[in-house]
């Protein structure tokens, strides 16, 4: 990690790099209170002194830099942890740190070319401001934080009022110091004693050639001016979203003062102090400060270099406790701070969980030690924590640790798969607790007195929430003595009912009564301005607000600006609720959803973010039968062109949009009777949208005009690998430096995570975005003959389809049947980049040219292996920054445009016959010119191949798809002879690459099962098809992957007896249930029907033997994934030939719905049965579009009744890639 180089012009600003977390390195000799106590604070100064020069730290002179106004800074972990040494700036830099963290009052001292510090023997941090101090010190030389007289400091140091301190004196220097200068004289093998740097701290006052240039007062600076300091310790917390960073920062403070919980504080030190690594469990009732505990445990994490702290709070109260993404996408952001290496934050929920158990993967363990606090697990709402999301063995040095609260009938362990947690169990504060909270406040002495304090003891019960209001009475006057004290409710319960029968009585105003409704029902909270905005009836205004707030401010907590204001705790909103009653709360509701809807008017960030998550609250309030309307309304509104934009544009809630989105398509599927059209529309918009809002050109248009946090957090939502996700994040720091500066280069700390192209691109970017980069390169020029090369590629290229051009080069092709196509384009990038390097004009078009070529292949897989080919030649062979940028940023653009391949026919098919008699001739139509196409292909598999076959394409597997959808359609429209025939034609269609026709015939057999369920033979030939079409894969792990998906498909030849109820099972967890429904890898494979003569050997998988082999070589998952979904094996124990393993593949699981929905459609079940089910799959194959055209398309054919016109309006959503020359078999 580095820091900022510090501008020496700013001498306020090197306060910032002042870190009172080094103290937390450094062990005294003493107990630190003791000398506070006794006022010896040179003591402390000395015994750090002495601490340090035991720490063997070594003194190295400046880093050279050609810009003399600016000077590099180490940070204390690169000292004390790193490499050891530093300069005296970095070495009066650490001191003063370790000083300020255990209250003392350093002053950094800079001279010419050298820098010490001076600390204060008479006042401490907690005095940076006082009176005593400015009297002490003849008016406060310090006053403003700076000084530039050297007489007043040498006064002061003479009148021994403070320590003048050498500091490379603890750091070894022999021969390297001048021995006639101050620092260098005196020492001894190399150091130098606590009394001889006072000495020579003095002496350097008045030593030649070092004038003074000015001292700061770091703490005063700190604590009352309020620079920043520049931690490296949150840079985790600065990767998550901004709102939620606001969220988490307000709680942190919210708990800002925790006393009474030293033992358990201690008991979370030991544990992971002692623990190898492990799961802790902190429960107990409400109350009991669970929050508080581990808020106050991780700000004392926080200022430790020793460990690196990753946190979630689930909290109803902040409005974090509904979002499963944000919780997975945060704690993974962190992570990826604290490992120090990629992580994948994006994607569908399955890819985050994968990415979560990757990184919880016993065998890769972090850099250093890492604790994870997980919060509040028992507020969540509308998901759960699952077990297989809590791995049985976590790495080194990874500790984790959650919360829950007590709930009768709930056993946390079990219910979270813990095995042996350490369990800490907090129950009420004990007298001694109560008595540290009240002297930490600073209670006045009488309420100390014994019957004083016993009287608070039994009023409070040692609830910890109570324990806090009485304090903040006690602080207002509002508990002035004992007799006040007395007429205190016992209890809360009580003590908040005598506050609400009380506000009741003396100020029933409306004003304060909307205020507390508002605060009840809102789901997170809000800012004075909104609060102000939803109703201009209500009474509260600008000037009626302050004075409601005021009335109950004790009883809330947060800011009126940034994040907004809530109850102080759950149980206050709960009794308020009750207060109100249901009519109270539903005023509130209702008032609060109709400001919401009227976001186009106001734009507020609450209205955007939280107006469908009440809708649906009011939804499931509502009677099932009359959920239907308010279910379309949401729809409309989600649907709205402008709501999406204000919501994603001016809030940067994209993912919040997308996860509503998700949530209604839940609740749609679910709802019954099912209405069809209403969650086919909603499931095309979602893609749609997903689509629509993820898109790169726009991340790195941010990034140009400065806007970078607003590009990386746009960055998470597109679905990208780790290399493209890095090589992105750097060119956003890039693009962005000019405009954000020094604040931008925190991007550049991913090393690229082992990714040797990576590692490149980080240097380049690194000197690219250096303070003094190197100048542009000359072109050498380029001959004639290399441009004409470079131009014939690109003419070949263009001509006909693009992607017939990609793929004709594919290096090893033939025309058999079994052919995967691989590209060969190392050749051609070296002429395109060597001839935009010898004529950037005319050779930087060329290469853009090529670059929009391979972008243009819609098959990711290949484009970004092209890609990938592409980058590092630019990287390495374009020397010129900017032509580089220019060059790179389009060749990451292109790599992360997602790709169009889709089948949306099958939904167009099923409408169509649902329209009515009118449409069938057409359809009748599009069969023949279906059989005409499968004839022509099949006169054409042998021998000559029919034209375009070396497209490289998806035009045979397109094919498939398109008579297998028309099969089902016809079959339903009563014809199932011509679907039969169809099918079996669709079958003899033996040509096209193996990777796209194996999962084509996967959808062919299921086609069988709906056609013709009674001849089980047909979809098994079909499944025996695909097991050939995936042996012949050419990529080993992909070949494996889609072999595993056959053979589980064909263990379900025959539908189960029992299918609802495995259809609820799937649906409830599809992750989660890869043990009934994941894909099967038999050990040993010898993939006996692969094509040995021109496919790449099968050794990477034949030989994989355990479950980390498997893992990591074939199937890419993360250990801890494929070890839970097989408990039954160990991780490093070798598994005979013939073992079946189970592979939770998130691609898997749309896969399996069409697959289960076939069966349901194959076993005759009413029509509205049928339809119910089938609909309970939609939501597991949003993240596969081509299978969500499948069910929707069953689900038109099967429901009993459907909306034609509504379903007609959005079949343009249902787009279809269709392969460029698939036209000329429609007309042959």
């Amino acid at each position: 990690m580095t820091w900022p180089v510090w501008p020496k012009g700013n001498e306020k600003a090197l306060a910032g790099y002042v870190l009172a977390s080094t103290a937390g390195s450094v062990r005294l000799a003493s107990p630190t209170a003791d000398a506070h106590a006794a006022g010896n604070l040179s003591l402390i100064l000395r015994e750090l002194y002495e601490a340090l020069l035991a720490m063997d730290i070594r003194w190295s002179r400046e880093m050279y830099r050609a810009d003399e106004a600016r000077q590099e800074v180490r940070p204390p972990d690169a000292i004390l942890r790193g490499a050891g040494d530093g300069t005296c700036l970095d070495l009066a830099l650490l001191l003063a740190g370790a000083a300020l963290g255990k209250d003392l009052l350093p002053v950094v001292v800079v001279l010419d070319g050298h820098a010490l510090i001076a600390v204060s023997t008479g006042t401490d941090r907690r005095r940076a401001d006082s009176g005593v101090r400015r009297q002490r010190e003849n008016g406060g030389a310090f006053t403003d934080g700076l000084l530039t007289d050297s007489e007043v400091l040498r006064e002061l140091v003479t009148r021994g009022e403070y320590a003048l301190v050498e500091c490379t004196g603890f750091a070894m220097a022999r021969e390297a110091i001048n021995p006639a200068t101050p620092e260098g004289s005196g020492r001894t093998d190399g150091l130098m004693s606590y009394d001889r740097a006072t000495e020579a701290g003095l002496e350097q006052l008045a030593f030649p050639g070092r004038e003074f240039q000015f001292a700061i007062d770091v703490a005063y600076l700190q604590d009352i001016v309020g620079i920043e300091v520049y931690d490296p310790k949150p840079d985790g917390m600065e990767r998550i979203n901004a709102d939620l960073r606001l969220r988490y920062r307000q709680l942190m403070d919210e708990y800002s003062f925790v006393a009474g919980r030293e033992e358990q504080l201690s008991t979370l030190d030991r544990f992971i102090a002692d623990e190898p690594s492990g799961y802790c469990l902190v429960t107990g009732d409400a109350g009991t400060g669970k929050t508080a505990l581990l808020a106050e445990w991780l700000r004392r994490l926080t200022d430790r270099v020793d460990v690196s702290p990753v946190y979630h709070f689930i909290s109803r109260q902040y409005g974090t406790a509904d979002r499963e993404f944000d919780f997975f996408q945060s704690l993974l952001q962190q992570a990826s701070w604290a490992w120090g290496r990629p992580v994948n934050a994006t994607g569908s929920l399955g890819i985050l969980e994968a990415s979560w158990l990757d990184l919880l993967d016993a065998g890769r363990p972090p850099p250093g030690p890492v604790v994870i606090v997980i919060d509040g697990v028992d507020e969540i709402e509308g998901w759960s924590l699952s077990k297989a999301t809590l791995p049985r063995e976590l790495p080194a040095a990874v500790h984790v640790v959650l919360s829950a609260r007590s709930v009768a009938g709930t056993d946390w362990r079990r219910e979270l798969g813990l095995r042996n947690p350490q369990v800490l169990r907090l129950g009420t504060f004990d007298d001694a607790a109560v008595r540290a909270i009240l002297e930490g406040a600073g209670a006045p002495a009488w309420l100390l007195e014994p019957e004083a304090f016993a009287v608070l003891t039994q009023r409070a019960q040692g609830d910890p929430f109570y324990v806090r209001l009485l304090c903040d009475q006690v602080v207002d006057h509002e508990i002035a003595n004992l007799d006040d004290l007395a007429r205190v409710e016992h209890g809360l319960r009580d003590y908040i009912g005598a506050w609400w029968a009380d506000l009741n009585r003396s100020a029933p105003n409306a004003e304060v009564r909307t205020l507390l409704s508002y605060l009840t029902v809102a789901l997170a909270p809000m800012t004075q301005a909104e609060l102000i905005d939803i109703s201009g009836t209500d009474g509260l205004d600008f000037f009626s607000f302050g004075p409601a707030l005021n009335t109950v401010k004790r009883y809330v907590r947060g800011d009126l600006e940034e994040v907004g204001i809530a109850f102080a705790h759950w149980r206050l909103k709960d009794y308020v609720s009750r207060g109100l009653g249901i009519e109270g709360t539903r005023q509130a509701r209702e008032a609060i959803l109709s400001w919401c809807d009227r976001w186009h008017e106001h734009h507020c960030r609450y209205a955007l973010a939280k107006g469908v998550s009440h809708h649906l609250e009011e939804v499931a309030n509502t009677p099932p039968a009359d959920q239907g309307p308010r279910l379309r309304a949401i729809v409309e509104l989600t649907r709205n062109h402008d709501y999406q934009t204000a919501r994603v544009e001016k809030v940067g809630d994209g993912a919040g949009l997308v996860a509503d989105m998700n949530h209604l398509i839940e609740r749609l599927a679910e709802v019954e009777p099912i209405d069809v059209s209403t969650l086919a529309t909603m499931s095309l918009e979602f893609v749609d949208a997903r689509t629509r809002w993820l898109q790169p050109a726009a991340v790195f248009d941010l990034a140009r005009r400065g806007q970078w946090e607003e590009a990386v957090w746009r960055l998470e939502l597109l679905p990208a690998g780790d290399l493209w996700r890095t090589a992105a994040r750097l060119c956003i720091a890039w693009l962005a430096v000019d405009q954000a500066g020094d604040e931008v280069r925190r991007l550049l700390d991913d090393d690229g995570g082992g990714m040797s192209l990576l590692g490149e691109l980080t240097v380049r970017v690194r000197g690219a975005m250096a303070r003094d980069p190197q100048p542009a390169v000359s072109s050498p020029g380029a001959d004639d003959v290399l441009l004409d090369q470079a131009q014939q590629i690109i003419t070949a290229l263009s001509a006909g389809s693009n992607l017939e051009g990609l793929s004709s080069r594919a290096s090893s092709y033939s025309e058999g049947p079994d052919q995967s196509p691989e590209f060969s384009v190392d050749a051609e990038v070296q002429v395109l980049v060597n001839a935009a390097l010898g004529n950037p004009g005319h050779g930087d078009a060329l290469l853009d040219a090529y670059i929009d070529l391979q972008g243009a292949n819609p098959y990711a897989d290949y484009r970004n292996r092209a890609l990938a080919v592409l980058l590092d030649a630019i990287v390495r062979l374009l020397p010129d920054p900017a032509q580089a940028r220019l060059h790179i940023v389009h060749v990451v653009e292109s790599a992360l445009n997602p790709s169009p391949v889709r089948f949306g026919d099958s939904l167009r098919f099923s409408v169509d016959r649902r329209a009515g008699a009118a449409a069938r001739p057409d359809l009748t139509e599009t069969a023949q010119d279906l059989e005409r196409t499968a004839d022509y292909l099949l006169d054409h598999a042998e021998g000559r191949p029919a034209p375009h076959h070396s497209g490289g394409n998806d035009l045979w597997s397109f094919h498939r798809r398109r008579m297998a959808a028309m099969a089902e359609t016809l079959a339903g429209a009563g014809d199932p002879v011509t679907a039969g025939r169809l099918l079996d034609k669709a079958a003899g269609l033996r040509l096209g690459f193996a990777g796209f026709r194996a999962p084509a015939l996967l959808t062919l057999a299921e086609a069988n099962l709906v056609v013709r369920p009674e001849f089980p033979q047909r979809r098994l030939r079909c499944l025996e098809l695909a097991r050939l079409a995936a042996h012949n894969i050419q990529d080993p792990p992909f070949a494996a992957r889609m072999t595993a998906m056959v053979n589980c498909l064909a263990q379900r030849l025959e539908p189960p007896a029992d299918l609802p109820t495995q259809v609820e099972d799937f649906v409830s967890s599809p992750s989660a249930r890869a043990a009934d429904f994941g894909s099967m890898h038999r050990v040993g494979e010898q993939f006996f029907l692969r094509r040995r003569e021109d496919h790449v050997a099968m050794d990477v998988v034949s030989q994989a033997n355990t479950i980390e082999r498997l893992a990591l070589d074939v199937f890419h998952l993360p250990i801890a994934a494929l070890a839970y979904a097989n408990p039954d094996h160990s991780r490093s124990d070798v598994l005979p030939d013939g073992s079946w393993v189970v592979v939770p593949d998130p691609a898997f699981a749309p896969m399996m719905a069409t697959w289960l929905s076939a069966e349901v459609l194959a076993a005759n079940l009413p029509e509205i049965e049928t339809t119910a089910l089938i609909a309970r799959f939609v939501p597991v194959a949003l993240s596969n579009p081509t299978a969500l055209d499948t069910l929707l398309a069953r689900l038109v054919g099967a429901a009993p009744t459907v909306e034609i016109a509504a379903l007609t309006e959005a079949l343009p959503l249902a787009r279809t890639f269709e392969p460029q020359s698939g036209s000329e078999y429609f007309a042959s």
